[in-house]
């Protein structure tokens, strides 16, 4: 069953409602734990002091103030807990635009060369295109749903933790052991240290992973299957990936603020979308190609769409 809309005779898609509502429970759940378990156990000590320092100096000041400091644990949890699903929220939002605005300048760059085709005589079966445009739509909704909610699973619930333990390192000491520090090196231990560890060991190992295995379950698709396709596409994934992220998160983890990078990434990311939808040929493969997820995993859906077709 689908609330989807289809064609009478057209094949349902592999993903049903059920099923993603599983999958984008699971997700919600297995993210923000290991956010909470990779921010508690691998975030560094200074900046667990530094974080303690704070919180004191703030009491302190307002005791002066005459004001009453009461330590309220459960206040503040549900407080740290509405953030965290306002920052989700946010990012679910901006994928969205992303995922539906790529896929209406895809959608419109078929039509013109639809119209270029007819003039020229090359289209006679206008019926059976229009009947194949709505067949695909079920399959584009889809899309665009497994989009929005693995952004708020990896971009909007992990990602925060994560990059408040990328950034809670001083780099230098493990660039330059021994050298001592200047400034210009305190800058590139900042920006450069904490961007090639998300490039080349986060984003290969844990989010193209966590993609394919959440495509996966979301589409009835065993573990295997899911693993081969991986290791068929990530080569590629990743050269396209390192072309526009290496730059968009050098100027992140240089000069965005640890507390609005997550939201960052999330703008960048419909950038991405929409470089991805201008870039691809016009058809129906360019439809597939856009619209997914934060570091080019539209690329990742179109190109199995294509594979499956050949």
């Amino acid at each position: 069953y689908s609330v989807w809309p289809r064609a009478p005779d057209a094949v349902n898609p592999a993903t049903s409602p059920r099923r993603l509502f599983l999958a984008t429970v699971a997700g919600a759940l297995v993210a923000e734990t290991a956010g909470q378990l990779a921010e508690r156990t691998m975030e560094s000590e200074l900046a667990r002091l530094r974080l303690e320092q704070r919180r004191r100096s703030i009491a302190n000041a307002l005791q002066k103030f005459g004001f009453v400091v009461v330590d309220d644990r459960p206040r503040q949890i549900v407080s740290g807990a509405e953030a965290e699903l306002a920052r989700a929220g946010t990012i679910s939002g901006l994928a969205l635009v992303g995922a539906v605005g790529s896929r209406g300048i895809a959608k419109a760059k078929t039509r013109l060369a639809a119209r270029r085709k007819r003039r020229e005589g090359r289209i006679a079966d206008d019926e059976k295109n229009a009947e194949d445009e709505k067949n695909s739509d079920a399959a584009v909704a889809y899309d665009v749903a497994k989009t929005v909610i693995f952004s708020a699973c990896y971009t909007g619930l992990w990602q925060p933790h994560w990059f408040n333990v990328l950034n809670s390192y001083d780099w230098t000491g493990y660039l330059t052991p021994g050298i001592g520090s200047s400034a210009a090196l305190e800058s590139l231990g900042s920006s450069v240290a904490p961007l090639l560890v998300n490039q080349l060991v986060v984003i290969p190992l844990l989010y193209w992973p966590a993609y394919f295995l959440f495509t996966g379950v979301s589409e009835r698709t065993d573990v295997a299957t899911s693993l081969q396709t991986l290791h068929a596409r990530l080569p590629e994934l990743m050269r396209a990936n390192l072309t526009f992220w290496l730059p968009a998160q050098a100027v992140q983890f240089a000069y965005v603020p640890v507390e609005d990078q997550a939201v960052y990434v999330a703008v960048m990311g419909v950038i991405w979308n929409g470089i991805l939808a201008t870039l691809s040929k016009p058809g129906r493969d360019a439809q597939r190609r856009t619209g997914a997820a934060t570091y080019g995993a539209a690329a990742a859906s179109a190109d199995e769409a294509e594979t499956e077709a050949s």
